[in-house]
């Protein structure tokens, strides 16, 4: 998208409580997700979560006129287009780095009674984690192709109607589960069901086989002895076809995948959310199954790794927050649409 979209998207991203204006914690945060990128890449002077409190007082120091302790979105973008940094740059960039050669170093933007320091070369990246980068993209038709299918689902499933929102979904399909957390054909059958029946599906017949195949797909994600699905995973893929807010679709998703007592995932759950989501889309849609060139499951593996990556994050702890990945797949038109974000 354009810049002023890619800007907007970020604000809005970030502007938790919706009243149009970021405060001085939404704006820590926003700031603490690109500076953790640069961090990773060299040359902050000093932590991340220190930085983008300091940057966030000085933001509201240049541009807060009315001493309320919060900046509209014009203020924000005003402040990106005037600032000596390469905050922008992160926020509205298609990738944090689509290159393997260094660049030039640039100077950042360093709050005041700070010394400035310039950004060492950007170190190379690990071809793995850009394996993802290689996939392809849908083509203008298919594009068009897949919106249709997608819609056709969501209107079988029952989710197009407006009538149930994530959190209804997700509660549909945890509430099919057994102890185990998992759904065998018969519940699954009854949980799809129900959703059809409460936004009045007229063609039953249709919804049957989609149920039917979405089963079969999500079985075999994590095959058991008697063929079941696991509740997360179908919750999961359901989610991303509701029309809510994306923000409050990943929430509702990351949720499912998250530790006991976490709002993060490390790369492990990444990988099992991802690989729950592409599977479930490739099924019910012929066009993201052709866009895809690689097993859901191997596409997981390297986009979860290009993830940590280019977030600068320690894949072996919960530390990606669902803004910080609502953020990386803004940067990649191709993968949000892949992923239905």
């Amino acid at each position: 998208g354009s810049r002023d979209a890619k800007v907007r998207f970020c604000f809005q991203l970030f502007d938790t409580d919706t009243d149009g204006f970021l405060d001085r914690e939404e704006l820590a945060m926003c700031l603490s997700s690109v500076f953790r990128v640069t961090s990773y890449r060299g040359g902050l002077p000093q932590p991340p979560d220190e930085l983008a409190i300091a940057t966030a007082d000085a933001m509201l120091d240049a541009c807060d006129k009315t001493l309320e302790g919060r900046i509209s979105y014009d203020d924000f973008d005003n402040w990106l287009g005037n600032c000596y940094t390469n905050t922008e740059e992160q926020l509205v960039s298609d990738e944090y780095q689509s290159e393997t050669v260094p660049r030039e170093t640039t100077q950042i933007y360093i709050p005041p009674n700070t010394e400035p320091v310039e950004k060492s070369p950007l170190r190379k990246v690990n071809k793995t984690a850009r394996t993802v980068a290689n996939t392809k993209s849908l083509p203008t038709n298919g594009l068009a192709s897949a919106a249709k299918e997608l819609e056709l689902a969501r209107t079988l499933l029952g989710l197009g109607s407006g009538r149930i929102s994530v959190d209804d979904v997700v509660d549909v399909a945890l509430e099919a589960a057994d102890a185990a957390g998992r759904i065998d054909a018969n519940a699954f059958a009854k949980a799809l069901r129900r959703l059809a029946r409460l936004s009045q599906v007229a063609d039953r017949q249709a919804a049957a086989t989609l149920s039917q195949r979405l089963f079969d797909a999500l079985s075999k994600i994590d095959p058991t002895p008697k063929k079941s699905v696991a509740a997360h995973d179908l919750a999961a893929g359901l989610a991303v076809l509701c029309p809510d807010p994306v923000t409050d679709r990943i929430e509702a998703i990351f949720a499912l995948f998250a530790p006991a007592s976490h709002a993060a995932l490390d790369a492990n759950g990444l990988q099992s959310l991802l690989t729950a989501i592409f599977t479930f889309l490739a099924a019910i849609s012929q066009s993201v199954q052709s866009s895809l060139t690689a097993k859901p499951d191997h596409l997981a593996v390297s986009t979860t790794e290009k993830c940590f990556h280019d977030l600068g994050l320690d894949p072996t702890a919960p530390s990606l927050y669902p803004r910080d990945f609502a953020l990386f797949i803004s940067k990649d038109s191709s993968l949000a649409a892949r992923l239905n974000f």
